[in-house]
Protein backbone atom coordinates (compact mmCIF):
# COMPACT_ATOMS: atom_id res chain seq x y z
CA UNK A 1 0.00 0.00 0.00
CA UNK A 2 1.37 3.68 -0.82
CA UNK A 3 2.15 5.22 2.51
CA UNK A 4 0.74 8.33 1.65
CA UNK A 5 -3.11 6.54 1.71
CA UNK A 6 -2.21 5.17 5.20
CA UNK A 7 -2.63 8.45 6.68
CA UNK A 8 -6.04 8.19 5.76
CA UNK A 9 -6.40 4.60 7.98
CA UNK A 10 -7.38 6.80 11.26
CA UNK A 11 -10.49 8.16 9.55
CA UNK A 12 -12.40 4.19 9.27
CA UNK A 13 -11.33 4.17 13.44
CA UNK A 14 -13.13 7.36 13.70
CA UNK A 15 -16.10 5.94 11.26
CA UNK A 16 -16.24 2.89 13.59
CA UNK A 17 -16.20 4.98 16.93
CA UNK A 18 -18.94 7.02 16.09
CA UNK A 19 -20.63 4.26 14.43
CA UNK A 20 -20.47 2.51 17.33
CA UNK A 21 -21.79 5.24 19.37
CA UNK A 22 -24.83 5.89 17.15
CA UNK A 23 -25.78 1.98 17.46
CA UNK A 24 -25.68 1.92 21.34
CA UNK A 25 -27.85 5.03 21.54
CA UNK A 26 -30.07 4.33 18.68
CA UNK A 27 -30.52 1.10 20.48
CA UNK A 28 -31.25 2.44 24.02
CA UNK A 29 -33.89 4.56 22.38
CA UNK A 30 -35.68 2.84 20.01
CA UNK A 31 -35.10 -0.92 22.00
CA UNK A 32 -36.02 -2.73 18.09
CA UNK A 33 -32.98 -3.64 15.60
CA UNK A 34 -34.69 -1.80 12.92
CA UNK A 35 -32.99 -0.12 9.48
CA UNK A 36 -30.98 3.07 10.81
CA UNK A 37 -29.29 0.24 13.59
CA UNK A 38 -28.18 -1.64 10.75
CA UNK A 39 -26.96 0.41 9.03
CA UNK A 40 -25.07 1.97 11.52
CA UNK A 41 -23.94 -1.58 12.07
CA UNK A 42 -22.69 -1.71 8.84
CA UNK A 43 -21.22 1.21 8.88
CA UNK A 44 -18.88 0.17 11.90
CA UNK A 45 -17.68 -2.68 9.99
CA UNK A 46 -16.95 -0.67 7.15
CA UNK A 47 -14.91 1.90 9.02
CA UNK A 48 -12.72 -0.96 10.86
CA UNK A 49 -12.36 -2.87 6.83
CA UNK A 50 -11.19 0.62 5.67
CA UNK A 51 -8.77 1.22 7.69
CA UNK A 52 -7.55 -2.76 7.20
CA UNK A 53 -7.43 -2.01 4.07
CA UNK A 54 -5.05 1.46 4.57
CA UNK A 55 -2.99 0.11 7.24
CA UNK A 56 -2.70 -3.37 6.71
CA UNK A 57 1.12 -3.60 8.45
CA UNK A 58 -0.85 -1.84 12.21
CA UNK A 59 -3.29 -4.40 11.76
CA UNK A 60 -0.91 -7.72 11.80
CA UNK A 61 0.71 -5.71 14.86
CA UNK A 62 -1.96 -5.28 16.39
CA UNK A 63 -3.38 -9.01 15.70
CA UNK A 64 -0.01 -10.82 16.56
CA UNK A 65 1.73 -8.65 19.53
CA UNK A 66 2.32 -9.49 22.84
CA UNK A 67 -0.97 -7.28 24.04
CA UNK A 68 -3.09 -9.24 21.58
CA UNK A 69 -1.97 -12.16 23.49
CA UNK A 70 -2.29 -11.27 26.85
CA UNK A 71 -5.86 -9.47 26.13
CA UNK A 72 -7.37 -12.30 24.25
CA UNK A 73 -6.36 -14.25 27.21
CA UNK A 74 -8.39 -11.59 29.49
CA UNK A 75 -11.47 -11.77 27.09
CA UNK A 76 -11.63 -15.51 26.86
CA UNK A 77 -11.38 -15.76 31.08
CA UNK A 78 -13.77 -12.42 31.38
CA UNK A 79 -16.47 -14.45 29.50
CA UNK A 80 -15.89 -17.50 31.01
CA UNK A 81 -16.43 -15.85 34.13
CA UNK A 82 -19.67 -13.96 32.91
CA UNK A 83 -20.93 -17.31 31.78
CA UNK A 84 -20.93 -19.06 34.82
CA UNK A 85 -22.63 -16.65 36.42
CA UNK A 86 -25.17 -16.57 33.79
CA UNK A 87 -25.63 -20.41 34.78
CA UNK A 88 -25.68 -20.02 38.09
CA UNK A 89 -28.26 -17.05 38.06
Amino acid sequence: MKTEWRRFAPIGLYLALIATLVSIGLYIVQREFNLYLQISLGLIVVGLALFALLDPERVRQLLTGRQARYGSNAFVLSLAFVGIVVVLH
